[in-house]
């Protein structure tokens, strides 16, 4: 048994990840990471790069991506894995999405400054160091003015919580920014899910379920069924699962279905998503290099 690390569920500055592609390679190699899924949120802007900064680390790189897209009331987040950066078709895609992440961030910094905070676009703006702007830009942007944090931290205490350093930045998602909250902007035309398997495909990549048992992305086992029939090729397991009755549901429907099968630790490098190549926070369960030889070993078998 190969037991390398591996991560194929990877977010850099590129997208809403808090470290560089090239602080991820250096993180990488010194946690004896072997192979890394490049997946940031609507962009490939930062492949090339990890080609060049992975390799001069002796990491291999899976070009990826993740969409986001939403259907039938469920959000729903799609992996591209092994697929073209240079695809035309796939280029078109990633400019739509561009244009409303940019007019939903917009919208989110109007909600805030109708709550009373001194915030603009142009704050949010500053705050994007990649290709693609979200909800971690706004609030960095609000977390960067003294007043917010002052205004924040009062009503932090008024709900009877300790304001503390990280405890303020989870405040400001669930109080303010999360759903039926009044700075909450709501998906502008979510991005169908057949539409990006079939862009992932036009791109030479398969498409894989993200997290399809986490709190936030659960999903109907009728819903899993069509995305299966769009096109779906494969599911990431472990990613999130509430329970291991639920990894379990989501290990017999994949086996039943012939789903490929990817595993990934959805890092950020921050918080609770700051733990490349484990399923956990502990660092208790790795994610080990054979789970890489077994999905090239059915990519190809699907060929055959």
């Amino acid at each position: 048994m190969d037991t390398r690390k591996i991560d194929l569920h990877v977010h850099s500055t590129h997208s809403d990840g808090a470290r560089s592609v090239k602080e991820i390679a250096v993180v990488a190699k010194k946690d004896g990471i072997a192979a890394i899924a490049l997946t940031d949120h609507d962009t490939v802007g930062g492949v090339a790069e990890a080609e060049r900064e992975f390799k001069g680390q002796g990491i291999e790189l899976i070009p990826g991506v993740e969409l986001s897209t939403g259907y039938k009331g469920f959000r729903i987040d799609i992996l591209g894995l092994f697929i073209d950066p240079e695809s035309a078709e796939f280029a078109k895609l990633i400019g739509v999405l561009t244009g409303r992440r940019e007019r939903r961030a917009e919208t989110m910094a109007k909600g805030l400054a109708g709550l009373g905070f001194d915030i603009g676009f142009a704050d949010v703006k500053v705050q994007q160091t990649g290709d693609v702007i979200g909800k971690p830009h706004v609030v960095k942007a609000l977390l960067s003015k003294e007043t917010n944090i002052a205004r924040i931290k009062a009503d932090m205490r008024t709900a009877g919580i300790e304001p503390s350093q990280p405890a303020i930045r989870e405040f400001v998602f669930s109080a303010y920014l999360s759903r039926g909250k009044r700075a909450h902007v709501s998906d502008e035309q979510q991005l169908d899910p057949k539409m990006a398997i079939d862009a992932i495909h036009s791109a030479g990549g398969i498409a894989v379920i993200a997290h399809p048992c986490s709190e936030d992305y659960e999903i109907s086992e009728d819903v899993f069924r069509e995305l299966v029939r769009f096109g779906m090729d494969g599911v990431e397991m472990w990613g999130g699962a509430k329970s291991f009755d639920s990894l379990k549901w989501l290990r017999d429907i994949s086996d039943e279905l012939g789903l490929l099968k990817t595993e990934g630790s959805d890092y950020h490098g921050y918080g609770h998503n700051d733990h490349l190549g484990f399923h956990d926070v502990e660092r208790t369960r790795p994610i080990r290099y054979e789970v890489m030889e077994r999905l090239r070993d059915g990519m190809a078998a699907r060929k055959e």
